[in-house]
């Protein structure tokens, strides 16, 4: 039998308040959290963690557990949302603790941009398998060790596996989402540029008088080939010559 749930006072805090007000919308759609975890694909223990009455940093477990209630989505994200410390990090171009947004914009580099995906991952409370499950492309769900290698890769990801991806971490709010698409489109045609090096060519600059001089090898095989040419010639105008003669007398 599972232990009743602990009281918490809705009046002692907005995190309080986000947490009574969800197990009060799991009661009115008389569900259990067996029930809950049979819709949301995640278990018992982790719906259960939502309304403990500390900040729930995961969205897209928040997500799950207000859908399976029949729950109005935007309200819950927004109220969320606004439950979180910082939508971004102090520092540009540091890597964001978890419970933060890391920044997109920031990111300089494809290995900042995979490791910041990285983190979205970890701060939503989600493992590659439980991602797995929420990211689909073309109706097929990417699997765990794909996302594993794309995000330990160095190369990023194709957009249609980075939107999904970001969606099941939580990341759902179109501006959001741009700035996400934005640095992916300038890292991308940033590393295309640096993979063909340009080349120059080549100009060999010989200072007057100092021209190389033809190899000789070359010269004495063309030599060499006009001699013979010429001893085959005398040869067969002396035959000429001799059938000439023989042929007079």
């Amino acid at each position: 039998m599972p232990r009743p749930e602990k009281i918490i006072d809705r009046g002692s805090g907005a995190v309080s308040a986000f947490a009574v007000d969800l197990r009060a919308l799991r009661r009115d759609a008389g569900l259990t959290y067996e029930g809950m975890a049979e819709v949301a694909r995640y278990s018992r223990s982790a719906l259960a963690k939502v309304v403990n009455g500390q900040l729930p940093t995961s969205w897209p477990v928040v997500r799950a557990y207000v859908i399976a209630c029949g729950g109005d989505e935007k309200e819950w994200y927004d109220r969320w949302r606004a439950l979180q410390p910082k939508p971004w990090p102090a520092v540009p171009g540091t890597a964001a603790p978890i419970g933060t947004m890391p920044d997109p914009g920031s990111l300089r580099t494809i290995p900042a941009y995979l490791a910041a995906l990285a983190d979205l991952r970890r701060q939503a409370g989600l493992s590659y398998r439980q991602v797995s499950e929420l990211t689909r492309v073309g109706g097929e769900r990417i699997a765990p060790t794909t996302l594993f290698d794309l995000l330990h890769g160095d190369r990023l990801p194709p957009q249609p596996v980075l939107l999904a991806y970001l969606r099941a971490c939580g990341v759902v709010q179109a501006p959001v989402l741009a700035a996400w698409r934005v640095a992916y489109t300038r890292l991308n045609a940033s590393a295309a540029l640096h993979a063909v090096p340009r080349q120059r060519p080549v100009m060999r600059v010989f200072e007057p008088g100092s021209e190389p001089e033809p190899p000789l090898e070359p010269l004495a095989r063309a030599v060499d080939r006009s001699a013979v040419y010429m001893w085959l010639g005398v040869a067969m105008l002396l035959m000429i010559a001799i059938l000439v003669l023989e042929k007079s007398a």
